[in-house]
């Protein structure tokens, strides 16, 4: 039933995205109202998949690669949809929503979960994992963001500039954005770090397992804390900025790619 309903979560957003890249090409807002409608049902056919999983194996399912890109798709566009209501910026449906229709596809792709290794006790865990996913679904949309941004720059430089400019939010609005997603996803992933930690300790004895997902997680939160920093201290704004965010989301990609495969040393869910 979970693979189901995931399977019309992905159609859903896939269909959103081509709603929302037809609104950036012909301006039509009505295919925006479209992605829009297609993305929020496909979430909430997302989130009954997801609930069946995390139901049926008693664990919230995250170890295995279907499950961190559907948990990753479903925040993502979760974070996407109430950004894009609350700012009325509908356009950016069309940068990020296209990483949550591959994300859901991976997951759709993923073979199922298996036996869970491991029956969850107490808060710190769930916390952890809720902390860390929604930062990095804050670094993803800032990505999509920074993508906007630069769009946007190259539109304005040309001497004929497309009409995508003129739906385009101005570059201040945009970097302003990409900023506040960033200063919000360090504080949840930085809470992710410290949950984990304890978890750890009161699981294994330990502080800290030199294992290559913690650790890439680590080093992803040094990428982006140099965001704010670089601005305040070296003036980095604009381009500089956009790009750092454009080569932090490059290891958001590593650690859900690359190291999804890996085992580390919390073994809460299905392996």
């Amino acid at each position: 039933m979970a693979t189901i309903l995931l399977r019309a979560a992905f159609a859903g957003y896939l269909g959103g995205t081509l709603a929302f890249l037809g609104y950036l090409a012909t301006r039509r807002h009505g295919l925006a109202k479209i992605g829009l409608g297609l993305s929020v049902a496909a979430l909430a056919v997302h989130t009954a998949s997801y609930g069946t999983d995390c139901a049926v194996y008693r664990a919230m399912v995250i170890v295995t690669p279907r499950g961190m890109c559907s948990l990753l798709a479903f925040v993502t566009a979760a974070l996407t949809l109430a950004i894009a209501a609350r700012h009325r910026l509908l356009i950016l449906g069309a940068f990020i929503m296209p990483i949550v229709a591959i994300l859901a596809g991976v997951a759709v792709a993923a073979p199922e979960p298996g036996t869970p290794a491991v029956v969850l006790q107490g808060p710190l865990f769930p916390l952890h994992v809720w902390t860390t996913y929604l930062g990095f679904a804050g670094f993803t949309v800032a990505f999509g963001v920074a993508v906007a941004w630069l769009v946007q720059e190259r539109e304005i430089r040309s001497r004929h500039p497309k009409p995508l400019a003129f739906v385009l939010p101005p570059l201040d609005t945009i970097e302003r954005l990409s900023l506040s997603l960033v200063n919000h996803a360090l504080l949840l992933t930085g809470a992710g770090i410290v949950t984990g930690v304890l978890y750890l300790k009161q699981t294994d004895g330990v502080w800290w397992a030199w294992e290559p997902k913690a650790t890439a997680t680590v080093a992803c939160w040094g990428i982006y804390a140099a965001v704010p920093v670089l601005r305040r201290t070296a003036g980095w704004r604009g381009r500089r900025l956009a790009l750092l965010l454009v080569a932090g989301f490059v290891f958001v990609v590593f650690i859900f790619g690359g190291l999804s495969h890996l085992p580390g040393p919390l073994k809460p869910g299905p392996r």
